[in-house]
């Protein structure tokens, strides 16, 4: 059981993220630089204010600065908490690493730069800019990143099957309890599904999964348009019963990958309410509130860029939003 001390200290962080009000207020901005003044006094927004305050900038700039913020935040997070949370975390960020070591191993196969699909987990901290090939990249590596290259050198890489085989190797969630292990299987099956649509390819088994049945899985990754996937999901189990509502609301925006990833990150935050019993709880939850805080800000920054969709966003900040 956590001290009252420690309860009150790691809750603190949840003060720290930007609020519904504060997301709603920037999207009501009549420009990108009055959208940041208006979150200054958060951790995120003074970063951004830096960047708007000293130098001309562009929007993937912006974009950088929120996934680099991001990693750090993640990083400090894990230097601050005991060995046990620590490794809890590892696990969130090595269903990332998984992915972003394929894309890698993938792209130097086909003679291409290599590049992450997510800016997350410890292959964000790689500087893949020299890598070109094998050899260099094995010289870049720490070692937990290298038993993942291992295990896609002996399940090969030309088919995503391989990275759940991957994932069924590292069994980081058997010793998570059920409400945290619920999230993580979320995420985890989920950005797999999310990977199968965007690549057009349909596993015809799957050796585990943790949110989803086998006959689902084959279900959900046979789906030929991405605007019908919240119908075939929504009778699936109670999780993405409501995960599909969700879908809905984004993909009347644009039924895209991006606002699937988005949607996967919104949704773990909501699932994460439950996270409250324990400290090892509460460190995960701050761990996906802060990564969906990232997302939803670049998403925000990219619509006032463009003009486009407001209202519709600040419609699935009203609903979705948890903070």
């Amino acid at each position: 059981m956590m001290s009252s001390y420690e309860y009150a200290r790691l809750k603190n962080y949840f003060l720290k993220y930007l609020s519904r009000e504060e997301f709603i207020t920037m999207l009501s901005a009549d420009s990108i630089e009055s959208a940041i003044k208006s979150i200054v006094e958060k951790p995120l927004g003074a970063k951004l204010y830096e960047i708007i305050h000293l130098r001309t900038y562009s929007l993937n700039d912006l974009y950088r600065i929120i996934d680099h913020f991001n990693n750090e935040r993640i990083e400090f997070i894990m230097s601050q908490v005991n060995k046990k949370h620590k490794r809890l975390l590892e696990a969130f960020n090595k269903i990332f690493d998984v992915i972003n070591i394929w894309s890698i191993l993938s792209c130097l196969r086909r003679g291409k730069k290599p590049s992450l699909i997510y800016p997350l987990g410890k292959t964000f901290l790689l500087d893949l800019s020299e890598i070109k090939d094998y050899q260099q990249l094995n010289r870049i590596l720490p070692v937990d990143l290298k038993v993942l290259v291992d295990y896609f050198n002996i399940y090969g890489i030309d088919d995503i099957y391989s990275i759940i085989k991957v994932y069924d190797k590292l069994r980081d969630y058997i010793h998570m309890d059920f409400r945290v292990r619920k999230v993580y299987g979320f995420i985890r099956d989920s950005i797999f599904l999310k990977l199968c649509l965007s690549l057009e390819q349909s596993p015809s088994k799957f050796p585990s999964l943790i949110v989803f049945t086998h006959d689902e899985a084959i279900e959900a990754c046979s789906v030929k348009e991405l605007s019908n996937l919240p119908s075939v999901i929504r009778g699936f189990n109670p999780i993405y019963s409501v995960f599909s509502d969700l879908l809905s609301d984004l993909f009347r925006i644009s039924p895209s990958h991006e606002l699937f990833d988005l949607g996967i990150s919104l949704y773990a935050s909501n699932l994460s309410s439950d996270l409250i019993y324990s400290d090892g709880e509460l460190v995960v939850r701050i761990y996906i509130i802060g990564i969906a805080e990232a997302l939803i800000t670049k998403t925000i920054l990219g619509a006032l860029y463009s003009g486009l969709n407001i209202d519709d966003l600040k419609n699935i900040i009203q609903r979705w939003w948890v903070l």
